[in-house]
């Protein structure tokens, strides 16, 4: 199971796993709230349904360049078939989770519009909580932090492009994985 949650995430929501859970994996990804752009629009009084959409794109970005090791080290874990299967989840179940199983299926060449489809059928399949943020003013901000919004996802792939020159790219030389792991993935992924 590989955890994306933060430790205070974790602190706060632990985890409720049988006796016989397999290894548990945590990653430390995205900022701590108190460092977080996204939480500090959630305590102003002037928030708008703009300020969260850009905080939403820039937690996306991060994810490209300053949580590569967690990534890689996600994406090694499935190199090995022992390893296999793999579950992995965060808070909500669709940012770092969505980037996560976006750059999995990225490494099995999944193209990239079904992976965008993939990403956003978590609309249709995500029961949102609102007592989770009620302190927002808003159904329409509410909205806009857990949609699984095509603009956030987009906003990651437009970084990879831009600084790594594609997906296949941020594999080798921004993931840095070698050749041969990401064969494995596929061996192990694929049918």
């Amino acid at each position: 199971i590989c955890d994306f949650r933060r430790d205070e995430e974790r602190d706060d929501a632990p985890s409720r796993l049988p006796a016989n859970t397999p290894e548990v994996v945590h990653f430390n990804v995205g900022p701590k709230r108190s460092d977080s752009k996204l939480y500090k629009h959630f305590s102003s009084e002037k928030v708008n349904a703009e300020d969260i959409r850009r905080a939403m794109v820039g937690l996306y970005q991060s994810y490209v360049t300053e949580y590569q090791e967690s990534f890689a080290e996600f994406l090694r874990l499935a190199v090995e078939a022992q390893n296999l299967p793999l579950l992995f989840h965060c808070a909500a179940g669709k940012d770092r989770t969505g980037f996560a199983a976006a750059i999995l299926l990225s490494a099995l060449d999944v193209p990239h519009e079904i992976i965008m489809e993939d990403y956003v059928l978590t609309n249709e399949h995500y029961k949102r909580d609102p007592s989770r943020f009620s302190h927002l003013p808003s159904p329409e901000l509410f909205h806009t932090v857990m949609s699984a919004d095509p603009e956030y996802m987009r906003a990651s792939f437009v970084i990879i492009d831009k600084e790594f020159g594609g997906v296949q790219a941020y594999l080798r030389n921004g993931l840095g994985l070698e050749e041969w792991e990401i064969e494995s993935l596929r061996a192990n992924l694929l049918e």
